[in-house]
């Protein structure tokens, strides 16, 4: 049996993967609401474990993957940083700040224009509320405030780590810094959220 765990990103929840493909070998554990985190399980029946890590996402998934090293078959990072609200490897975190200061429905709508484009619809939008992710963001600035690039500076073969050509929620520049010694690819999705064309969960563990 292969295990998924999918660390979704800040505010979001299931809705924005519901249309993937689960396949009958495959568990799927999608992790959210970062303020409310409690760290998953592997397994016991899983004989390739793959960690996937998306948007801020990657912070608790970058943790979990440092912990469980031994039992995760591949990590896979996509659109995020292992240094968080850094300023050169990450999301600057004046910038995070500002927009947790200023949340509100008007400014949700344009961060999911631009975070999927012209492929928005109500059906693949986070139902969480605004005060919630409000409150996610605040948590994590608060309390995930981590650097791990220093575990990161050497190449490992488990990790693979996808970036947007035209990224443009992350500085795409930060996060080449951030994983500058591990495998990088370009992704041809230009949006924030690649999983809009992603029809199963198999097109991201077998690259």
């Amino acid at each position: 049996m292969i295990q998924i765990l999918f660390f979704n990103g800040w505010g979001m929840d299931e809705s924005i993967i519901s249309h993937i493909e689960v396949p009958s070998n495959v568990l799927l554990t999608e992790i959210h609401s970062f303020h409310q985190y409690q760290e998953p399980d592997i397994d016991k029946e899983a004989n390739h474990v793959y960690v996937i890590g998306w948007s801020l996402g990657v912070i608790c998934a970058t943790e979990f993957y440092l912990k469980n090293k031994d039992r995760i078959t591949n990590y896979i990072v996509i659109n995020g940083s292992c240094d968080s609200f850094s300023r050169e490897k990450g999301l600057p975190k004046r910038l995070s700040m500002l927009t947790a200061r200023s949340w509100n429905e008007k400014n949700r709508e344009t961060f999911n224009l631009k975070m999927n484009g012209c492929h928005m619809t109500m059906d693949k939008v986070s139902k969480r509320s605004v005060e919630d992710q409000k409150k996610e963001l605040e948590y994590l600035m608060q309390n995930k405030e981590v650097v791990y690039s220093d575990e990161m500076k050497e190449a490992d073969s488990k990790i693979k780590v996808y970036i947007s050509s035209e990224e443009a929620i992350f500085p795409k520049q930060n996060l080449e810094r951030c994983w500058a010694s591990q495998n990088i690819e370009l992704l041809e999705s230009k949006y924030h959220n690649p999983f809009i064309s992603t029809a199963t969960w198999m097109e991201w563990i077998q690259n």
